[in-house]
């Protein structure tokens, strides 16, 4: 089949269209994910900030410190991945008479009313681990679905 010299011109000119188009669509795309993850990490640094300078250091150390004690003492340290895992409830156990707790209690309800004014699902302290590179859930502040003690995600 041959074209026409006008027909392979239109050809040349819809080929190029959609090679720029293509191209605009690539760059406007990563432009709008690296914007996104700027948002995100400005987001959560002030998220940050804000639970630094309005939650009570002194009872967040002490919630921090009984959850680490249970944490380390603990022969077998489950992920929060595991929960399948057939020691995972004893596991869990070992942190819920901590939820009574009242450093506990008044560290949730200051993190809830963060994540309350915020635009949040929750917000939730974690401790690091250097001796077994692990971040150490502490408490948070959902309502529902609450997080037990001491769970780690690898770092």
């Amino acid at each position: 089949m041959k074209l026409s010299l006008g027909g392979k011109i239109v050809l040349l000119i819809v080929v190029v269209a959609v090679l720029l188009s293509g191209t605009c669509v690539f760059v406007s795309s990563a432009v709008n994910r690296r914007t996104m993850e700027k948002e995100y990490i400005i987001t959560a640094d002030s998220m940050a900030a804000t639970v630094a300078v309005t939650t009570d250091g002194d009872r967040l150390q002490k919630i921090t410190d009984k959850v680490m004690e249970i944490y380390h003492a603990s022969d077998n340290k489950i992920s929060n991945d595991q929960w399948e895992n057939p020691d995972y409830e004893a596991y869990t156990a070992q942190f819920l008479p901590l939820m009574e707790d009242e450093d506990y209690i008044a560290v949730r309800e200051e993190l809830r009313r963060i994540q309350d004014v915020s635009e949040v699902d929750c917000v939730y302290t974690l401790c690091i681990s250097p001796e077994d590179e692990t971040a150490v859930y502490i408490v948070d502040g959902a309502y529902e679905e609450i997080v037990t003690h001491g769970l780690f995600r690898y770092g």
